[in-house]
Order: C-alpha cells, then sequence, then structure tokens
C-alpha cells in the first residue's frame, strides 16, 4: 500500500471516528417515568410521574400493560391530562387534554404526576415510550402490572407438555 493510500486510509478511520463522537446521546434518558405502586390487601396502586428534560414538549406517554380486563381499573389524570387504556395495543396512553381550558403542559423541564390506576396484577420491569412534539420517540423502562410468574411458567409447563405427548403420539405411530 501506497502511502498516499496509507493516509487517507488513516483520515477515513479518525473522520469515522470523530462522527461517532459527535452524536448526541441516547434519547432514551431524557424522559423519565418513575411510578409508586402500594397494595391495600387487594388492589396495587400505581401512581406514575413523568419527567421531561427534552428541548420540546411531549405529545404523548404510553407505559405497555398486559392486554387483560384486570390489567387497569379506575384510570385517573391530573387536571388538563387525560389518561387512556387500549387493551387492543396493551398501552395506558398519558396525553394533554386539548379541549380544557386549563390544559396541563409536558413541557420541557417540567415534571407532573398523578397519572393512577388500580390492577389486580403485581408490580414487575414494562416499559414505556415517550413522543414529542417533533415526532422523535424516548423509550425506557419502568414498573407496569404484569401477570403472575407462576402463571406464566404454568402456562409455560403445560404448552411443554402438550407438545411432548404430540410427538410421542407421532413417534409411536411411525
Amino acid at each position: 500500500m501506497t502511502p498516499s493510500r496509507r493516509c487517507a486510509r488513516a483520515l477515513a478511520v479518525l473522520s469515522g471516528a470523530l462522527s461517532v463522537l459527535a452524536l448526541p446521546a441516547p434519547a432514551d434518558a431524557q424522559v423519565k417515568v418513575t411510578p409508586t405502586v402500594t397494595y391495600d390487601g387487594l388492589l396495587y396502586h400505581y401512581d406514575y410521574s413523568v419527567a421531561n428534560s427534552t428541548l420540546d414538549p411531549l405529545a404523548i406517554v404510553t407505559v405497555r400493560v398486559p392486554a387483560l380486563a384486570e390489567a387497569v381499573l379506575g384510570l385517573t389524570a391530573p387536571g388538563g391530562f387525560l389518561a387512556v387504556y387500549d387493551p387492543g395495543l396493551a398501552l395506558v396512553s398519558f396525553l394533554e387534554d386539548a379541549d380544557e381550558d386549563t390544559a396541563g403542559s409536558f413541557a420541557p423541564g417540567s415534571a407532573v404526576s398523578g397519572f393512577a390506576f388500580k390492577s389486580a396484577l403485581g408490580p414487575g420491569a414494562t416499559d414505556f415510550e415517550a413522543i414529542d412534539a417533533r415526532g422523535r420517540v424516548f423509550r425506557g423502562g419502568t414498573v407496569g402490572p404484569v401477570p403472575e410468574p407462576g402463571s406464566v411458567t404454568m402456562a409455560l409447563a403445560l404448552g411443554a407438555g402438550v407438545v411432548i405427548l404430540r410427538l410421542r403420539a407421532r413417534l409411536a405411530r411411525v
């Protein structure tokens, strides 16, 4: 390889490395959804706070929850906001109420609390997604209602049992 080719290659590698350093930090850390979970002996009470550290207002924040009837009960939001549960998408959405004169704000630098619901399902790790006014998506983790691990384990065991029985029946026919 000639010296001029080596120099050109080194410059290309260096410019690539510098462009990676110039990339903005991941957007995920700019929106935080913080849960508080309490239990009254019958239901878990989920209360969320949304903090916006982006440069733009947030349009919507969604928290993934199971698509089960007992997943979300008594959904409430602070003044100026709406909270909606869509079992088809398995999402609880928090957004501003554009029809209300005293609309709240997911403004940059704000923290809004009071998004709440109850659930028979216990807390576990889930994800959230926020979209700002320019359409940028911010993702992160939080806590939400999840099916009991025992019921998930049992369903997996039953499914494995059915597969084993079918394989045995097929092998017996051969």
